[in-house]
């Protein structure tokens, strides 16, 4: 007997699943349960909405030293239409690429421009990777006013689904990517691997468990885990010792 694992790995965010493969010399009915789980399998790593493929993009691509940033406009600034903004964004992304690049450091992020939702005026979200130059970010943004906060990597599928909620709620897109990003960002990685029929799925030990499904009859068994990796505790400075002579 044998299962099929696949993980997908996107940073420290990894989601799992472990299910009973339907065998050449099972019975009929002890086949239709293992592709049950075969199946449930399929469907908790098929991404087909927009919110989940960008929690996998930040979580390969931005960590809590990262930023999340809303850009608003004052009156005297706001664009007349959804493409005229889409238009200062782009131009501001330019500015700051470009003072990046004269301290040879590189720009990393998504951003999504919203309208549609509260007092309905124009607006972006936009992750960005950090390099300690929030002071300058600030001041590039000329047109009105900047909120700001380091990403909780833990909560990447909360600021995904916050993100694509206008696309979601005002205009159906099913699977439609929804937001912009910048063409050097890392994609997840996928891996399928047939394993033993003994073999338990569990989070690494310190892994922070998000989501966990379990099912389990006589003849299948389908397990989906969703968690967080720590980062890898940083050595300490080891001294060099001082010998008497």
């Amino acid at each position: 007997m044998a299962k099929r694992k696949k993980t997908i790995t996107a940073g420290n965010l990894v989601l799992t699943t472990l299910a009973s493969m339907p065998l050449p010399r099972d019975p009929d009915y002890v086949r239709a349960e293992k592709s049950r789980c075969m199946s449930a399998a399929r469907a908790r790593l098929n991404l087909k909405h927009s919110c989940q493929k960008l929690e996998l993009l930040l979580g390969a691509n931005f960590n809590a030293a990262d930023y999340y940033i809303t850009f608003s406009y004052d009156d005297d600034h706001l664009p007349s239409s959804r493409e005229a903004a889409k238009k200062v964004i782009a131009k501001f992304i330019r500015q700051l690429r470009a003072h990046r690049r004269s301290r040879r450091q590189d720009i990393k992020y998504i951003y999504i421009t919203e309208g549609l939702h509260g007092d309905k005026r124009l607006h972006h979200h936009i992750v960005i990777n950090s390099c300690n130059d929030i002071d300058d970010i600030i001041s590039l943004w000329i047109y009105g006013y900047v909120s700001h906060s380091h990403i909780d990597p833990r909560q990447y599928g909360d600021l995904a689904r916050y993100m694509t909620k206008e696309p979601r709620d005002g205009i159906p897109q099913h699977g439609k990517r929804c937001w912009t990003p910048s063409k050097n960002l890392d994609k997840p990685t996928m891996e399928s691997e047939i394993v033993s029929d003994d073999l338990v799925l569990v989070a690494p030990q310190g892994a922070i468990v998000l989501e966990r499904e379990e099912r389990r009859t006589e003849f299948g068994e389908f397990i989906y885990i969703k968690y967080f990796l720590p980062d890898p505790p940083s050595r300490p400075l080891h001294r060099p010792r001082r010998t008497k002579k």
